[in-house]
């Protein structure tokens, strides 16, 4: 691999723009080691950047040029190639392409089937690029040479190699930090300047928004002047226009002596100190530090001041009572005048809410599984312990609520109310009943699978008893106690206790109880060998040569082992179940027998992976190659 990669720079405005241009050459060495001629399907993954993206990458003159006949192919992401070399040969496959903008390149290995790779050799040919930084799995580096190598021999993926560009401190990065801490800088200057001021007179509304518009001028004014004019211009400029402003507004407000020292402090401070630091390269917590220090400073210094005068106050009055008892006070009486309506009315006693105490027991849930929703009926006896004002909240989610009833011997003792979208009890004296109720709750897709969530009664717990005829179900929230078939429905036994919720789920593999039997006998039937599911691809090529490969599912009622009869002359390459790779399995007569492992919690059918990627419970049986293989 080569990169040649020229560096582009831009000095318009404030701005430093650094990138690099240039194109990739890379050969690739497949070699047949094999007796006979070998079939080659080559990939080779367009340029996109770090994220992921080739639509963004402006890449162009992409050229992919082989040193063997075959046939080649472009699409929206990749170039294939495909074509066949002789027996002891080799094919050399080049690619090509150039970029416009970049701010740097990379290389990577990926892990594929882990196995070795021979050679790998990155070159990367510089011009115009002093400050760059090259990594790998070796480590870091800042080679000063023009051409830098990277090579690696007989070694396992994966591995990646990169090169990026080192941008310098510069003009328009200063000014953006400077911009950054602005609003923070801005603050702690009017705080400090604030305070000084009010220790001293007190400030209107209108003033406040002065001092604050023509300091808050600066920050943008520096910005603007920067563009336009060298540096020390734009910073003289900024700090007078708006600081002969402030300066002599501050004389105004504090006399001419005060105003003029302690402005000409405070802008040096708030102003040229932290311009300089962002100029210096200083991090900006460290400027904020310094001036939240300065800030501190100035209100510790302001707070004495005033505790002092407050102790001269305390020391002035404790002198006054500690003066003879004899001495001659003036004496008067104070003397306070209601209106009639205030003098005559009492205070009003505060009325205080009590609220309701009610014992639930524990509460009897049966649903029964619906098409779109489960139908619950629950059954919860009580005991108004105290009857009050408040309501008890019974439920913490809206309930689709069909029927409720409250059964006891005593009459009107107790109803529901509906508050904030809930479902409240509210009670009127005390007694004992049994409170039912009828609500329905919808199935929700979630995740590929299939997901409702029934509200259950707060406080007390629970039996649950779930009639489904699903047997795949699993409790989230809760505990399963057992589960039994009866018929074409599932029974499923389970507690809740403290819970909000009974969240159900099912989906993927799980079938309907009663309907097994009836899906494997029709599979049996078309089939003969009692598969759930199968699936055959075969690529045929240019040749005549082909590549087979079956995708079979199988329920767990099967035998322990699976055998598929093989095509005369037809060889096998690989076998997988249950996403595992099976180690040279066992092909006697053109038979081919796969031990089945065993079966696992919850799991209906046998499965494996897919061709081109690993997905679980899916899998694969690899076939042939030659002119006379079985399609």
């Amino acid at each position: 691999m080569r990169f040649d990669v020229s560096g582009r720079r831009d000095y318009r405005g404030l701005r430093t723009i650094l990138d690099m241009s240039g194109g990739f050459q890379g050969r690739y060495m497949v070699s047949n080691q094999f007796d006979e001629p070998m079939f080659v399907l080559f990939k080779c993954p367009h340029p996109r950047t770090e994220d992921g993206d080739n639509q963004s990458l402006q890449a162009g003159e992409l050229r992919l040029q082989a040193s063997t006949a075959g046939v080649q192919e472009s699409s929206k992401e990749a170039w294939f190639w495909s074509g066949v070399i002789d027996q002891h040969t080799s094919a050399s496959i080049d690619v090509s392409y150039t970029v416009a903008s970049l701010k740097g390149v990379s290389y990577r290995v990926a892990s594929r089937d882990g196995g070795q790779v021979k050679q790998l050799r990155v070159a990367i040919h510089r011009k115009d690029l002093g400050s760059m930084r090259f990594e790998s799995g070796d480590g870091a580096k800042r080679p000063t040479d023009d051409t830098v190598v990277w090579e690696r021999r007989d070694f396992l993926t994966p591995d990646f190699f990169s090169a990026s560009i080192e941008e310098s401190r510069n003009l328009f990065g200063s000014m953006s930090r400077l911009l950054e801490i602005g609003p923070v800088v801005t603050l702690l200057f009017l705080v400090a300047l604030i305070s000084v001021i009010l220790a001293r007179q007190h400030l209107t509304p209108v003033q406040l928004a002065t001092i604050t518009a023509g300091y808050g001028v600066y920050f943008p004014l520096i910005l603007y002047l920067s563009a336009n004019l060298s540096f020390h211009w734009a910073l003289l400029i900024a700090v007078l226009v708006p600081g002969v402003l402030l300066v002599n507004y501050a004389r105004w407000l504090l006399g001419g002596r005060l105003g003029l020292v302690g402005g000409v402090i405070f802008l040096s401070l708030y102003q040229v100190f932290p311009t300089l630091a962002a100029l210096a390269g200083w991090n900006r917590g460290m400027v904020l530090l310094c001036l939240g220090i300065v800030t501190l400073a100035v209100l510790i210094n302001l707070q004495n001041r005033a505790l002092r005068h407050k102790a001269q106050l305390a020391a002035a009055a404790i002198a006054i009572l500690m003066l003879p008892a004899n001495t001659v006070w003036a004496q008067g009486q104070v003397q306070v005048i209601l209106p009639a309506e205030l003098s005559g009315k009492l205070p009003q006693i505060a009325v205080v809410n009590t609220n309701s105490q009610v014992a639930f027991e524990p509460a009897e849930y049966r649903i029964v599984q619906e098409a779109a929703f489960f139908r619950i009926e629950a059954r919860v006896p009580f005991q108004v312990v105290r009857a009050g004002e408040t309501a008890v909240p019974l439920f913490t989610r809206p309930v689709y609520l069909q029927e409720s009833r409250i059964e006891s011997p005593e009459a009107d003792l107790a109803g529901l109310v509906a508050s904030t979208n809930r479902i409240n009890f509210f009670a009127h004296r005390t007694g004992q009943g049994t409170l039912k109720l009828v609500y329905r709750a919808p199935i929700e897709n979630q995740d590929g699978k299939s997901r409702v969530q029934i509200p259950l009664v707060l406080g007390p717990s629970g039996n649950v008893r779930l009639e489904s005829p699903r047997n795949d179900i699993e409790v989230l929230t809760g505990t399963l106690w057992s589960k039994t078939s009866q018929g074409k429905s599932t029974i499923y036994d389970a507690g809740v206790a403290v819970e909000e919720a009974l969240a159900l789920q099912w989906g993927g593999g799980g079938i309907v109880a009663g309907d097994a039997g009836a899906r494997n006998d029709g599979a049996r039937e078309f089939y003969g060998i009692g598969l759930t599911r199968a699936q055959n691809l075969t690529i045929i090529n240019s040749d005549g040569s082909c590549i087979h490969f079956g995708e079979f599912e199988l329920p767990v009622s099967q035998s322990d082992e699976f055998r598929l009869k093989l095509p005369a002359k037809a060889r096998l390459i690989s076998v997988s179940v249950n996403g595992t790779e099976v180690n040279s399995p066992v092909v006697q007569d053109q038979v081919c027998r796969v031990r089945l492992p065993a079966r696992e919690a919850q799991q209906t059918l046998h499965r494996g992976v897919r061709v081109a990627r690993t997905i679980s419970n899916r899998g694969h049986v690899g076939m042939g190659r030659g002119p006379s293989d079985w399609i």
